[in-house]
């Protein structure tokens, strides 16, 4: 998926996760971020935006987080419009940059295409969890989904960084393989002495998923999937997901 359809994207998915917002009470628990309400989770997203932009608007090469760019809360409890309000500015400034800017990330590629890519995902995944809370239907596109697994085994390594059970994972050669049932893409990792790596192979692991690839992202990222199927290693399964969920 190209620069620009990330950005393309990242505004759709930020709307409907707004329409979603709307329509929800804030109080609510948010069903897969038990320590979250909706609200919560819309001060998380906003505020991913505006630091994301400010990372590549400014051009920064040393890192901060999230906590180091200080947002307000909009006054009359309107999450959904302050929420289209940052991804919009995020949309501007990334539209503007340069793909290929050298800027600072916590992933794996240090340049400005890093940031609508990581948030065109961070947002399908929270649009989701409001989904889930509110008993709608999961509705995403394959090619989403397909390029949002890719994105996260990319950067899964980096997640080390405040997880430490990624960094701990190793194992004597044991394979997993997560695949589509829309499309023929599946992803193995293999667990050996020194740690893990994954690469996209059709060959089949001592665990095999196939689920939609909406349900793969999904599990992939800690959330609940009723139609997964697992055949093979069930523990192994398990290990994995407890260890990278995040």
């Amino acid at each position: 998926m190209k620069y620009e359809e990330h950005i393309e994207h990242l505004r759709s998915e930020a709307y409907g996760f707004a329409d979603a917002v709307a329509a929800s009470d804030p109080d609510v628990t948010v069903t897969t971020c038990p320590d979250w309400t909706v609200r919560d989770l819309s001060r998380h997203l906003g505020q991913l935006y505006r630091w994301s932009a400010r990372i590549v608007d400014d051009g920064l090469l040393s890192g901060i987080w999230p906590h180091q760019v200080p947002v307000q809360d909009p006054t009359s409890d309107d999450w959904a419009g302050w929420i289209r309000e940052a991804v919009d500015a995020a949309v501007e400034v990334f539209t503007g940059a340069e793909p290929s800017k050298r800027v600072w990330v916590w992933g794996a590629d240090p340049h400005a295409r890093f940031w609508p890519r990581r948030m065109l995902f961070e947002t399908v995944v929270h649009r989701l969890d409001i989904a889930i809370t509110n008993g709608a239907p999961i509705e995403l596109t394959r090619d989403i989904a397909v390029d949002g697994i890719d994105e996260w085994f990319e950067n899964l390594r980096h997640v080390g960084q405040w997880q430490i059970s990624v960094t701990k994972l190793a194992g004597d050669g044991r394979v997993l393989t997560f695949a589509t049932e829309e499309t023929d893409d599946t992803w193995r990792v293999q667990l050996v002495p020194n740690g893990w790596w994954w690469d996209r192979s059709s060959e089949r692991g001592e665990v095999h998923v196939t689920a939609p690839a909406a349900d793969v992202l999904l599990l992939l990222v800690g959330r609940p999937v009723a139609g997964a199927a697992v055949e093979g290693d069930q523990a192994l399964l398990r290990e994995w997901l407890t260890a990278t969920a995040f």
